[in-house]
């Protein structure tokens, strides 16, 4: 069970790395304008799936009366 915990922190670590190198990137200058946008785009798609991974690993919240 803790390996595929340990698995699962390495990609999401992965991911999130490749998201800012990615966000960096897309602030280059010396960069077309397009290679920028997509960039950008890319970084930006892979966060929000971090971010739905997250939630998914994460247990539902019980409503509150």
């Amino acid at each position: 069970m803790i390996k595929v915990w340990l698995a699962g922190c390495l990609l999401f670590l992965v991911l999130a790395g490749a998201s800012v190198t990615l966000f960096v990137s897309s602030a280059e200058a010396s960069l077309p304008l397009m290679q920028r946008l997509f960039a950008f785009a890319g970084a930006t798609l892979i966060l929000l799936l971090c971010l739905h991974i997250l939630r998914m690993a994460l247990p539902a919240r019980q409503a509150q009366r």
